[in-house]
């Protein structure tokens, strides 16, 4: 699981440096670098690790470019397709990893954190992805499917009559629906988190229900409930990932 979690590492610090300082190739040289700095720390440093490392850095970037071109307008398939192959090739050779040792195995052990100890270094580790991923990824696999749906128009991105604009405040309560959704899954409360979507769509039916023109109406139900669903799904997704 640790090229799993290394990945999702530099893909999810990827887009929190797009999400705050978007400039072009940036973003995904950074968490192309963070991945190999993290994957070091970890102490991958067997030959196979580190020929890893180089792909994992190397699909950062491309995840990067395909999203930049993505929400242009351009082929945003081709991310989903780009982080969905990655994702499934990482899971078919996880057993080829070598194990999360070094000074990040340490400073896990040296935490005041009990329930970090107990995950253990590789466990933990792939939290920290998971943790990452629910932040800004998140928000850009949501922004890709509602593009490749035709949910959304991006060339008329937070324009007038866009949902996006209509419902406010979705860039913020996706994160942290999501990371609620991780937090009590991992704490084994799953039915919790289930009142959590529950309280999600009573809070916006008021928003849903307030246009007078019907057609609007059903533009706004149609994006709340795809970007919802892809959350959801994602933030449950990664829940698998650290049952396995």
């Amino acid at each position: 699981m640790s090229w799993i979690a290394v990945l999702l590492i530099g893909v999810g610090i990827a887009d929190l440096v797009q999400s705050v300082r978007p400039v072009r190739t940036l973003p995904e040289c950074v968490g192309a670098v963070a991945a190999i700095l993290v994957g070091l720390w970890a102490g991958l440093t067997d030959p196979g690790d580190l020929v890893a490392l180089v792909v994992i850095a190397g699909v950062v970037v491309l995840w990067g470019q395909t999203v930049t071109r993505g929400f242009a307008g351009r082929r945003p398939e081709l991310a989903l397709v780009v982080l969905g192959v990655a994702m499934g090739l990482a899971v078919l050779v996880s057993g080829l990893a070598g194990p999360v040792d070094g000074l990040f195995a340490a400073w896990v052990e040296g935490l005041p954190l009990s329930f970090l100890s107990d995950l253990g270094p590789e466990r933990a580790l792939l939290l920290l992805g998971v943790v990452l991923v629910q932040l800004s990824t998140g928000n850009v696999v949501v922004r890709l499917v509602l593009t490749v749906t035709r949910t959304v128009n991006p060339a008329r991105h937070g324009g007038v009559g866009d949902p996006e604009t209509q419902l406010k405040g979705g860039r913020l309560l996706g994160p942290m629906e999501r990371v609620v959704i991780v937090g009590l899954g991992v704490a084994g409360q799953l039915t919790a988190a289930s009142i959590v979507i529950a309280a999600k769509g009573l809070l916006r039916f008021p928003e849903l229900s307030s246009d007078r023109e019907q057609e609007r109406i059903h533009r706004l139900t149609e994006y709340f409930l795809v970007g919802s669903f892809v959350s959801w799904l994602l933030a449950l997704s990664s829940l698998v990932l650290l049952a396995t």
